[in-house]
């Protein structure tokens, strides 16, 4: 089962039966996501406001703009699945970036999200040195319960949290350089003290059954066939 979820959110959740049709990553960086999705037969649309990125993520085949978010300058209701990795934490105004999210959407459409969860285990453990925290780079953080009302008032629906592969020790890993004055991205190797590392391991088993306590929290919601009033 661990396999699965990182072959699971890996590919986004997208769905395993049925056409593939048209998708849209926003903030799509170098394409890496947008080569899958071409791979499992998707209409691959990406978006990035990085000139240099948007020109290699144009190199894997997919429709590739530059632009801003939420003025993305897409056409509205035109996807059936928009995915955003860890980007919202990136805007000033996250409910104007699901709104328009939702625009460019299809009826029946469906958002995927990822962005830091503010009432994950690490983050009760770590404090003002958590990983996920990132200033000045993050603007805005959600819990579940935060991220929920906000889809809901963009006119999303179904709102259903997905299971994250195991993400405690990295987040703990980047956590203790930060308590430490040192670069949380550090590539060389490094070694949790035993202690943490088994309540890393106790905190991915807990997020297994909660989600919402998660480093990373995993969204999909649907745009309703009819707006809600």
């Amino acid at each position: 089962m661990p396999q699965k979820r990182w072959v699971d959110e890996g590919v986004r959740h997208l769905p395993t039966t049925g056409k593939p049709g048209v998708l849209v990553d926003i903030g799509c960086g170098n394409g890496q996501f947008l080569r899958t999705a071409l791979q499992l037969g998707w209409q691959a649309w990406g978006v990035d406001l990085d000139p240099k990125a948007v020109e290699t993520a144009q190199k894997t085949g997919a429709t590739v703009i530059q632009g801003a978010f939420p003025d993305t300058g897409l056409p509205s209701g035109h996807f059936d699945i928009v995915t955003l990795s860890h980007v919202i934490e990136h805007v000033h105004d996250p409910l104007a970036a699901l709104r328009e999210a939702f625009r460019v959407l299809k009826p029946g459409g469906r958002i995927w999200l990822a962005t830091p969860n503010l009432e994950s285990f690490g983050h009760a453990r770590f404090g003002s040195n958590w990983r996920g925290l990132e200033p000045p780079r993050h603007l805005v953080l959600f819990t579940g319960h935060g991220m929920e009302k906000a889809m809901i008032n963009a006119g999303f629906a179904n709102i259903e949290y997905k299971p994250c592969p195991m993400q405690a020790s990295g987040y703990y890993q980047n956590s203790l350089r930060i308590s430490r004055g040192e670069d949380p991205f550090d590539g060389r190797a490094s070694t949790l003290p035993l202690a943490l590392r088994l309540e890393a391991v106790v905190a991915d088993l807990r997020a297994v059954a909660n989600p919402s306590r998660s480093e990373t929290i995993v969204m999909m919601a649907i745009r309703p066939n009819a707006n809600i009033g």
